[in-house]
């Protein structure tokens, strides 16, 4: 079997339990994984590193989760 390349996900959660366990299901998978509680730690992390495949959250405290697609 050929290898799959590694995707990076980003995770935006404000839910810590939800976000905890995203990133252990994704990284047990073979993922990179970078999560984040808040909009502005997405923004920072957009900033640095590019990201296959963003989950968000639309109910984020300090904004629309949308705004970070």
């Amino acid at each position: 079997m050929t290898p799959q390349p590694q995707l990076n996900i980003l995770i935006v959660e404000d839910e810590d339990a939800t976000r905890f366990l995203c990133e252990t299901l994704l990284k047990q998978e073979g993922y990179f994984v970078a999560s984040v509680a808040t909009l502005q730690q997405g923004q920072e992390q957009l900033a640095q590193t590019r990201f296959d495949l963003l989950l968000l959250d639309l109910n984020l405290p300090d904004a629309d989760g949308l705004q970070l697609a």
